[in-house]
């Protein structure tokens, strides 16, 4: 049996496998296992059960055409291992990316079918350089911005996108052919079975120089960005420097005034204020002290009469020319603010204290002369 696997060139399978293992690794069921398929170049597994690939794929690294259409198969990454790939065909599968392949047989694979999937994304497809068929029909493809990786396939000369989403846009095949590449515009090329026309392979044509345009305008708007950004962080940190500088200096002059001047003064008004009242109200309170202790000493009747006066003008720092007498009412309303009085308060008290004491003169000598008339 082992010597049959080793002279295999094709194999074709329908209907009848669930696994690779299955079929490459168990071989058929004959137990016989870690051999490798070293002749076998053509492996057709289509409308089967495969819903995955697995590492059995390793068994057979001289593939070079494998044919999973009509299958189930969700991912196909594990090709990956098979270096020496031509042919592809994965259509009718569930796949929603684009497969990854050996970075040799990037070099080598012409023929990529993935018709009637689930892709959306065609990233990947720019390795490809030597692809020259690729079936994309009836996949989920929206916009034709997704077209961007076919500018690197300049061996496409047929390609199918009939079918999906952006087939139906009404400059559909004008928008496509943006995203070719430029040396297309001398071959001959199919899109959608239908070869190109003149004025499609005119447009095409100015790929080219819309593709020097757009890769200098963004070298010039990446070298501006970048010189821009340089010059803005530099103009920010020089800014932020001078800034603290001037904020720090700013800050230690404020501080030095404050310090210096306004601390200062603010002690000294504020003593000086303390000092003031505490020597007006003690005498305010000795002068009142005083004045109760005459009131006390000549009783209610006489301590205003003319011999205590003197002593109330005394104690209230006034010195008349002549005797003066303090009315009752005008001690009776002393307080601690009203004490001491001006000059021109002072001379009103010294007419009024000289008013009464004519008037006192007066019915002093009417009482008498009075009194003598009665007795005679």
């Amino acid at each position: 049996m082992l010597e049959v696997n080793l002279k295999v060139l094709s194999v074709l399978v329908e209907k009848g496998v669930c696994t690779l293992k299955q079929l490459l690794a168990n071989c058929g069921g004959d137990a016989s296992i870690g051999f490798i398929w070293s002749s076998l170049k053509h492996l057709a597994l289509p409308h089967n059960s495969l819903e995955q690939l697995d590492i059995s794929l390793e068994l057979v690294p001289w593939l070079q055409i494998i044919d999973l259409s009509h299958n189930l198969i969700t991912s196909a990454d594990q090709l990956s291992c098979l270096p020496n790939l031509k042919y592809v065909n994965l259509g009718y599968n569930k796949l929603e990316t684009v497969p990854t392949f050996n970075e040799t047989a990037s070099h080598l694979l012409q023929v990529l079918v993935l018709k009637n999937n689930y892709i959306e994304n065609l990233n990947g497809l720019q390795n490809l350089e030597c692809l020259t068929e690729l079936d994309l029909s009836y996949n989920c493809v929206m916009e034709h911005l997704s077209l961007w990786p076919l500018e690197k396939m300049s061996a496409l000369l047929w390609i199918s996108l009939e079918g999906n989403p952006l087939s139906y846009h009404p400059k559909y095949r004008l928008l496509a052919i943006k995203h070719l590449h430029p040396c297309l515009s001398n071959s001959k090329f199919v899109l959608d079975h239908v070869p190109l026309s003149k004025s499609e392979k005119e447009i095409i044509a100015e790929n080219r120089l819309f593709a020097i345009k757009s890769k200098l305008l963004t070298n010039k708007f990446h070298t501006s960005m970048s010189d821009s950004l340089n010059s803005s962080s530099l103009f920010a940190s020089t800014s932020e420097l001078a800034g603290s500088n001037n904020m720090d200096k700013s800050f230690s002059k404020s501080k030095k005034k404050s310090n210096i001047k306004e601390a200062i003064i603010a002690d000294v008004e504020q003593e000086k204020k303390e000092l003031k009242t505490e020597t007006t109200s003690k005498g305010h309170l000795e002068t009142k002290k005083q004045i109760l202790e005459i009131r006390k000493k000549y009783g209610e009747d006489k301590w205003l009469s003319s011999h205590a006066g003197t002593f109330v003008q005394d104690i209230m720092g006034l010195q008349p020319s002549c005797p003066i007498l303090i009315p009752e009412f005008a001690i009776e309303n002393l307080d601690s603010k009203n004490i001491v009085a001006s000059a021109e308060n002072s001379a009103i008290l010294l007419m009024e204290n000289t008013k009464i004491e004519t008037n006192e003169e007066s019915l002093m000598k009417e009482t008498n002369e009075s009194n003598n008339e009665k007795r005679k």
